[in-house]
């Protein structure tokens, strides 16, 4: 079973877009702009993050968006 640590440098390695682009600066401010949302526009927006950010792999969006950077 894969850590978080783990999946992230996996994600990296392979596809360094959403990091490289995202500082963990920004990373934060999506995630409390998102924690500020009712849930059905969370969902949309997290969507649209995953769409532009990690090209809209959800397992990518998780590990790039979830937990502390």
């Amino acid at each position: 079973m894969l850590r978080n640590d783990d999946a992230k440098r996996m994600i990296a390695s392979t596809d360094p877009t959403p990091l490289a682009v995202l500082s963990a600066d920004h990373r934060e401010d999506i995630k409390l702009a998102a924690s500020r949302m009712v849930p059905i526009k969370r969902r949309t927006f997290q969507a649209a993050m995953a769409v532009k950010y990690c090209a809209g792999s959800a397992r990518q969006a998780e590990a790039v968006f979830s937990g502390t950077s």
